[in-house]
């Protein structure tokens, strides 16, 4: 991996060289990234002369491990043969291991396998873990698997220091939410469910207890619009619930010392926030970094004082489809022409709390 910098000079601004035959838009998926000393690992996915590929890299660039895959033959008959596909997950890097996963893509059998290895055994990593659901979306912490699927609203998270998999969502015959993403932080993960159109709360999952349950709710008629955390603060925004227009409205920001419990709570309203379609941000290292679709500006908050910054990327490595990460040094997003890295430093005094 080789960085340039980005078109129009923009200080700060850094993005990937994509300087194989990539074939159309996305160049690439949406990265996972680690910081990893004075640089960052990074999951990869991106096609290479219609081939698919992913790949985990050092801090340097360099490769630790790569994998191609092909499409498999077809296992219908021959009078309607129907083609399987094998699509990767991006290699899902932490500080101490790699989540790795491949979906068979077919008409009759589709199905799915997930690994998880220490990166000296990144290359004969072979042992599957109880999770077969094809992948609408997963993140992972060393020890936390949370993936989106396989229907909608249904998630599945694995813990991997017990070694059990469970299902939670919206699933027949029950009354559960609808749950979209879940995001591993230390022992718990953190997402929101969704009751019934533009109702929505914070939950939260418990390894010691492997349950999910109900930890923030906005006032009616708002709605929490995203919750996630860097391990030491949660971080949301309550908004006026979600319209037509894909967008919810006028938000707030919101702190607390992080807590698994609703009695541990210190909720504080921090400043006014923006307004957002469906959530895409993350938080790190004592920042939160969301992408505000109708005025397509990226917000940065340092949560100790609740400080602003905001930016765009350049208008080549436009239509933002994810904000893969941030810490207190940058900001990593994900575009269809590739990705593009933001220094905080950079951004310029930025704007105080009220």
């Amino acid at each position: 991996m080789r960085w340039e910098q980005c078109p129009g000079n923009a200080p700060g601004c850094t993005s990937l060289v994509v300087d194989w035959d990539a074939g159309k838009y996305p160049k690439t998926a949406s990265p996972s990234v680690v910081r990893w000393g004075d640089g960052y690992r990074v999951g990869l996915y991106f096609e290479h002369r219609g081939e698919r590929r992913t790949g985990v890299y050092d801090a340097d660039g360099r490769p630790l491990a790569a994998w191609r895959y092909r499409d498999l033959e077809p296992t219908v008959p021959a009078a309607d043969p129907q083609p399987e596909y094998c699509i990767p997950t991006v290699p899902s890097v932490g500080h101490e291991r790699v989540w790795l996963g491949a979906m068979r893509v077919s008409v009759g059998a589709p199905a799915a396998a997930y690994l998880v290895s220490g990166y000296d055994a990144l290359a004969t990593a072979s042992q599957p873990i109880p999770v077969d659901a094809l992948s609408q979306g997963l993140h992972t912490s060393d020890d936390t698997f949370a993936l989106s699927g396989p229907g909608p609203g249904t998630i599945n998270i694995y813990d991997r220091i017990s070694n059990q998999a469970k299902t939670f969502g919206r699933q027949s015959g029950n009354d559960a939410p609808s749950f979209r993403q879940m995001y591993p932080v230390g022992d718990h993960a953190l997402g929101l469910a969704v009751f019934e159109v533009g109702t929505s709360e914070g939950w939260i999952w418990n390894r010691r207890t492997h349950t999910i349950e109900p930890l923030l709710r906005a006032e009616p008629p708002r709605v929490v619009a995203d919750i996630k955390s860097d391990g030491q603060t949660l971080v949301w925004l309550e908004a006026e619930p979600y319209s037509d227009d894909g967008l919810y409205g006028a938000s707030s920001l919101w702190t607390s010392p992080f807590a698994a419990t609703k009695a541990d709570l210190a909720p504080k309203k921090r400043r006014a926030g923006p307004i957002i379609g469906y959530p895409l941000s993350a938080a790190g290292e004592g920042f939160y970094a969301v992408y505000a679709i109708g005025e397509k500006v990226i917000h940065v908050y340092r949560l100790s004082d609740a400080h602003h910054w905001s930016f765009k990327t350049p208008p080549e490595l436009f239509d933002i489809q994810d904000i893969a990460h941030v810490d207190s040094r940058e900001v990593w997003v994900w575009v269809p022409g590739g990705i593009v890295r933001q220094a905080i430093s950079e951004l310029g005094p930025g704007d105080p709390a009220p």
